[in-house]
């Protein structure tokens, strides 16, 4: 009797051993190799590289920044006007604008057809333009040329350097009196053009300029007979 109560309870307990048996056994994952992927972190965060950015981020470079325009200008600072001649001093943003001008010479696109005692006159193909002493004429990148006041904190350029050039010497035997004023004039000239801040140092240079050549052209007359 106890064997038949028994009998169920063994047939369950050799059910269940017998499927927990025929249950595959999980798989144990495959390992990959990944090669150098796990320290890619290390190049990304390595603080000696310059190009580094916050992580998932990639670093860029900052803009540059635009490049300032560029200035020319030139300024009417004093004129004189004498016997041998008018003058015109300039000053400039480049050392072809800095210097002492007469009727003919050029600043920038203009030619200089005039010089009064407060205002020069400019030409431009067909454009005339004046210029009022204490005046700029200016422009910005390759803009239109326009005239303007000097700002109030303006300081003058310093003046070029003179040239020691001597001029070839003058032969009174064949010379005529235009040869001897070019002469002269000749020596004088980087002196002159380094006195455009300061007209009243080219007047006295000036006078003495025209004393020099009175004297070498009364010196020519005397030497022909």
């Amino acid at each position: 009797m106890l064997l038949r109560a028994l009998l169920p309870l063994l047939l369950l307990a050799s059910g269940l051993v017998a499927s927990a048996a025929s249950k595959p056994k999980p798989e144990k994952p495959t390992k990959t190799d990944d090669g150098f992927k796990p320290f890619a972190v290390i190049t990304q965060r390595n603080v000696f590289n310059a190009n580094r950015g916050p992580a998932g981020t990639a670093a860029t470079a900052a803009p540059k920044p635009p490049k300032p325009t560029a200035i020319e200008a030139f300024a009417l600072l004093g004129t004189l006007l004498s016997e041998r001649g008018s003058v015109a001093f300039f000053d400039g943003t480049s050392p072809g604008y800095r210097k002492a001008a007469q009727a003919g010479d050029t600043l920038g696109p203009y030619t200089l057809t005039a010089i009064e005692l407060d205002r020069v006159t400019l030409q431009q193909g067909d454009r005339e333009v004046c210029l009022p002493l204490k005046m700029q004429c200016h422009r910005e990148g390759h803009g239109e040329w326009q005239i303007a006041a000097l700002p109030e904190d303006y300081q003058p350029s310093p003046a070029p350097p003179p040239s020691f050039s001597v001029p070839q010497k003058l032969d009174y035997r064949t010379a005529t009196p235009d040869q001897v004023r070019d002469y002269v004039s000749s020596k004088y000239q980087r002196k002159l053009e380094s006195m455009a801040n300061d007209p009243g140092k080219a007047d006295k240079l000036l006078k003495s300029i025209d004393r020099e050549i009175d004297g070498r052209i009364r010196k020519l007359e005397k030497t022909r007979p």
